[in-house]
């Protein structure tokens, strides 16, 4: 009751989203080439996909001999 007046200002923290929760793409079994091999990644959160070296970074394992290769994603920005 009666009149009022003035500001209030609140603070809130926005976290980044996970990585873990984003959708990828498929990966195909690729064929020794005996050079290192690094297939492309798509990475996309609903119908938005990320911007590499903007949302994310990416590294490879050594992935030259026939086996199982590695790919390393960390999230950046807005994502970890």
């Amino acid at each position: 009751m009666g009149k009022y007046a003035g500001t209030v200002v609140m603070n809130y923290t926005i976290k980044p989203r996970s990585i873990t929760k984003l959708t990828f793409s498929k990966l195909s079994s690729k064929t020794f080439t005996g050079k290192a091999i690094k297939p492309a990644v798509t990475i996309k959160y609903g119908s938005v996909t990320l911007k590499k070296n903007k949302d994310y970074t990416i590294s490879y394992g050594k992935n030259v001999n026939p086996g199982i290769g590695t790919i390393v994603i960390k999230g950046k920005g807005n994502y970890k």
